[in-house]
């Protein structure tokens, strides 16, 4: 049997995943544009792929290399949950993570490229599973948190994140949630989650009292609260306006931005949240 060549591997993946038209685009130009000493790291990259493989960002790399080299493992993340019977339309849509991670690559630069080179593993390592507007990492409960009785740092859960592809709409996050409640007893009938776990920016529970109506504080008041051991605010400047920067200077373009800055000015904190959903119910 033929191998294919790596320009085909990328271009078939490409296809197969159905990005969207300008995405496609983007990297069916920079399958062309491929210089032969790239190609040949792509290839190394590949042979050296395992689970726990962390690619090294190197100067000089064309913006969407490591698109590529991550577009490149699609075959191998088909065939590795290929014994899981997981539905190529719940890998399809895990995969176009890569599109929303090149979109915000594009917001802060003007033209598509992917820097964050570390969080594509968990979907080619096949940790990560999108089910409509909700991603599910199937772990154990981090030590982040103080934990109630009856939960302990090793208690398996089911991670939920978020992805930044629209309004957090309360039926669509509710559909997810029952979506992984079938799906993983049926692929992965050995995992015994306890609870649902979110992390995030999101779950700062300042929101439920600032915009008590919002989505923001429907989907939190699906989650017991935690208390998180440390504070930070990083992820909320990067996920509401891009990164980190002077309040003085942030847009004010939308209400949350307004909300957020006008919490700041007032003499506010923002940090990470937490909370857990047990399984029983849910």
């Amino acid at each position: 049997m033929t191998v294919p060549s790596l320009d085909e591997t990328l271009r078939n993946s490409c296809s197969w995943v159905s990005f969207q038209p300008e995405v496609a685009g983007a990297l069916n130009q920079a399958i062309r544009e491929l210089t032969d000493a790239e190609r040949a790291d792509l290839v190394r990259m590949q042979a050296q792929w395992t689970d726990d493989f962390q690619p090294v960002a190197e100067p000089g790399r064309p913006p969407l290399f490591y698109a590529l080299f991550y577009l490149s493992l699609v075959p191998h993340v088909r065939e590795k949950l290929r014994p899981r019977h997981i539905p190529e339309d719940v890998i399809r849509e895990t995969v176009r993570d890569l599109e929303v991670w090149m979109a915000d690559y594009r917001q802060r630069f003007g033209f598509w490229g992917l820097d964050n080179i570390l969080w594509p593993r968990m979907t080619f390592a096949g940790r990560l599973f999108a089910l409509g507007r909700l991603q599910f990492e199937p772990t154990t409960l981090p030590a982040t948190c103080l934990l109630p009785e009856g939960l302990g740092a090793d208690s398996p859960i089911l991670n939920i994140h978020i992805p930044a592809t629209g309004p957090l709409d309360d039926v669509a996050c509710g559909e997810s949630l029952r979506r992984a409640l079938a799906f993983f007893p049926e692929h992965f009938p050995e995992f015994h989650p306890v609870a649902f776990y979110c992390e995030s920016w999101i779950m700062d529970r300042q929101f439920s009292t600032l915009l008590p109506d919002s989505n923001i504080a429907k989907f939190q008041n699906r989650f017991q609260s935690l208390e998180r051991k440390t504070s930070c605010d990083r992820q909320m400047w990067e996920r509401v306006f891009g990164g980190r920067m002077d309040p003085a200077d942030a847009p004010r373009d939308t209400a949350l931005q307004r909300i957020v800055l006008d919490h700041i000015a007032s003499g506010g904190r923002w940090s990470l949240g937490a909370g857990y959903l047990p399984l029983a119910s849910a």
